[in-house]
C-alpha cells in the first residue's frame, strides 16, 4: 500500500483506497466513484484494490477493462446538467485511471489466486501493465541489510555503536564488521 500511495504521490494521482470488504465498503460503489472521479476531472486516479475480495467482486471492473466502457454502469443518471458523452467520458477514464491489486502472499497461495483471477478474467493478462510480486524478507535478509548499512555508517563517521543491554548483539557485530574488513583487504 506505501508503494502505491508513493507512486500516487509521485505522479500526482489522487489515491483512493479500496479496503477489505470486512470493512462494510461496497466494491462497486468504490469502483464507480473511481470511474467517475477519473473520467469526470483533469485528474488521475490511482485505484488500490486490497486483497480479500471474492473474483465476482471484480466483474464490473473486468468488463470495464474487456470493453473500454460499461453503460450499465455509469450512465447519464450520474451526471448533473445531462452533459453526458460516454465515448468522451470512456476515454478519459482509460487514461487517467490506474489500478493496483494487492493480493496477499499468507503461505504461498499468490500462485493459486493469481491463477484463479487470470482463469476467471483472463484481460488481466491482456490489460496489465505489469506484474510485480513482493513478499516478506527474511531475518537474514534484514540483518545483512542492516549490517551493510552500520557499516557504511561507520565508515563515513566512526562511532560506538550503543546497544542497550545486548552486549552479544554489539559483539555479534563488531565481529562480522572486523571479518567484512578483513575480507575486503584480502581480497584487493
Amino acid at each position: 500500500k506505501i508503494l502505491a500511495q508513493l507512486t500516487a504521490l509521485a505522479h500526482n494521482y489522487v489515491f483512493r483506497p479500496l479496503p477489505r470488504p470486512a470493512t462494510g465498503v461496497s466494491f462497486n460503489e468504490e469502483l464507480r466513484g473511481a470511474m467517475l472521479e477519473a473520467g469526470s476531472s483533469s485528474s488521475s486516479v490511482l485505484l488500490f484494490i486490497e486483497d480479500g475480495w471474492d473474483n465476482d467482486a471484480y466483474a464490473d471492473l473486468m468488463y470495464f477493462l474487456a470493453e473500454g466502457s460499461h453503460p450499465c454502469f455509469i450512465d447519464s443518471s450520474h451526471f448533473t446538467g445531462g452533459n453526458f458523452n460516454a465515448e468522451v467520458f470512456y476515454k478519459r477514464v482509460q487514461s487517467q485511471l490506474h489500478i493496483v491489486f494487492s493480493l496477499n502472499t499468507n503461505q504461498g497461495e499468490l500462485p493459486e489466486k493469481l491463477t484463479s483471477l487470470f482463469c476467471t478474467y483472463p484481460v488481466l493478462i491482456k490489460k496489465c501493465t505489469s506484474i510485480d510480486c513482493y513478499s516478506l524478507w527474511s531475518a537474514d535478509t534484514l540483518s545483512e541489510i542492516a549490517l551493510n548499512y552500520l557499516i557504511r555508517l561507520e565508515e563515513e563517521n566512526p562511532i560506538d555503536v550503543l546497544i542497550k543491554d545486548e552486549n552479544s548483539v554489539k559483539q555479534w557485530y563488531q565481529r562480522r564488521v572486523r571479518g567484512r574488513r578483513g575480507m575486503r583487504r584480502s581480497i584487493s
